[in-house]
């Protein structure tokens, strides 16, 4: 039986292996074997999207976390601004860390050198 915890190994495993779009296939999945996918689940979707330089389809998954119940945290951030880095959007990797900031989501080392 799936769990989110086998949807992150499945889409992990997408990730490392450039297929973005099948780990967002994964997450899209997740409410359809009645699971709910967490902040874990997430990161690691948006991970995939960093590395298949997909920067648009990370930040629409990370503007949907709030609504879906999953609260983004420090390695959320950090997948966040590598993203937006690759994809040379600046502009929207300081907001998202000043929204951290407001959020009182601690940023670290890895999250500036993104």
């Amino acid at each position: 039986k799936d769990s989110v915890v086998h949807l992150g190994a499945v889409a992990s495993a997408c990730g490392k292996s450039s297929a973005w779009m099948q780990a967002l296939g994964l997450l899209a999945e997740a409410p359809k074997k009645s699971l709910t996918p967490d902040v874990v689940l997430f990161n690691i979707v948006i991970s995939a999207c960093d590395r298949g330089e997909q920067w648009a389809h990370a930040l629409r998954l990370f503007r949907q976390m709030d609504l879906r119940g999953a609260e983004p945290n420090v390695v959320t951030y950090s997948a966040m601004a590598s993203a937006l880095a690759r994809g040379g959007r600046w502009d929207l990797g300081l907001s998202l860390l000043a929204e951290a900031r407001e959020k009182h989501v601690e940023t670290n080392i890895f999250t500036y050198n993104a």
